[in-house]
């Protein structure tokens, strides 16, 4: 009985030369795409990236999509080794463990044109406070929720990104913030008719952000697969070949 407990993490934790066929690694992720998907070729720009240090690296991952709620509660519980992709913020630093940069995401802020409220223009936008007043949407937890609420800034959470443009499109939620290549997917992929009506404020929301691995300190050998998977990054980058990846993606 201690045998078979033993050697799932025995296996994990065997480097790719040791013990033949090392046991799959759990890795959670959604739908976000260009990013991650069930739907695309190897699971999206940012799987694919994951995937190829992953391999350098000697670990064999297992990826799982769920819903981003559900992955942050299985990294946490060291059900799952990581999720992604995820902003590193100081919050999320106090309970998790995070990755390397894997991408710098630019996050705009989008609204319908048809929108009443925008009849005589958009507001000017220098600081999140100077959207007191609107409304915004977003997945449920989403990094900037907090900032919006301290700021004073209206967030109302959806539980599916379908949902969040399809209330954009009809005015009950004034703007969304997301990725600008997610966001323009998202908008060709559930209101593809209707995309010219979209558009973006001038000004991108904060800077760029990292965007990595959420990592679980409960993971078993969490911290020498992480150590593992930067160094299979870092290779990654180093050869060009990460380089090739992103001149190859079509967003």
């Amino acid at each position: 009985m201690l045998l078979r407990l033993l050697l799932p993490l025995c296996l994990a934790l065997a480097p790719a030369a040791g013990l033949g066929q090392a046991a799959a690694v759990a890795f959670g992720t959604g739908e976000y795409q260009p990013f991650t998907s069930e739907q695309l070729p190897g699971g999206g720009l940012f799987t694919e990236i994951v995937s190829r240090a992953c391999a350098r690296a000697g670990i064999k991952p297992e990826y799982r999509f769920l819903p981003w709620a559900r992955i942050d509660r299985e990294v946490l519980d060291g059900r799952l080794f990581a999720g992604f992709p995820y902003a590193r913020t100081e919050e999320r630093a106090r309970s998790y463990d995070f990755s390397d940069p894997v991408y710098f995401v630019t996050m705009l802020v989008f609204y319908d044109d048809r929108n009443p409220r925008f009849a005589r223009g958009v507001p000017p936008f220098a600081r999140i406070e100077d959207l007191r007043g609107y409304r915004f949407g977003g997945l449920r937890a989403i990094f900037y929720e907090n900032d919006l609420r301290g700021a004073g800034v209206e967030f109302l959470p959806q539980e599916n990104v379908e949902q969040s443009f399809q209330m954009l499109k009809a005015g009950r939620i004034d703007f969304i913030i997301d990725e600008v290549s997610v966001g323009y997917a998202n908008i060709r992929k559930f209101l593809p008719d209707e995309v010219a009506h979209f558009k973006t404020l001038p000004r991108p929301y904060g800077d760029r952000k990292i965007s990595g691995l959420l990592v679980s300190r409960a993971y078993p050998g969490g911290k020498d697969l992480l150590k593992r998977f930067n160094d299979g990054l870092r290779q990654l980058k180093a050869s060009g070949e990460y380089d090739q990846i992103l001149k190859q993606a079509r967003f």
